[in-house]
């Protein structure tokens, strides 16, 4: 499994949405919300907008905390 990632608009950052998945491909053509790590702003994205992390360990401690 592995963790998707965005860019965060305003910092230009990849940020983890904290979801968990094997494919992006698995995820619905919807438009979803987050609260972001680098800016505290909400984004808006779909999964064009989206990529999947490799390995990801760090972005999984970041959601937790």
């Amino acid at each position: 499994m592995a963790i998707i990632m965005i860019t965060c608009p305003s910092e230009g950052r990849a940020v983890s949405t904290g979801i968990e998945v094997s494919d992006v491909d698995q995820l619905p053509a919807v438009t979803a919300t987050m609260v972001c790590s680098a800016c505290g702003g909400e984004h808006e994205w779909t999964k064009s907008q989206a990529w999947l992390s490799n390995g990801g360990e760090q972005y999984r401690k970041a959601v937790a905390a």
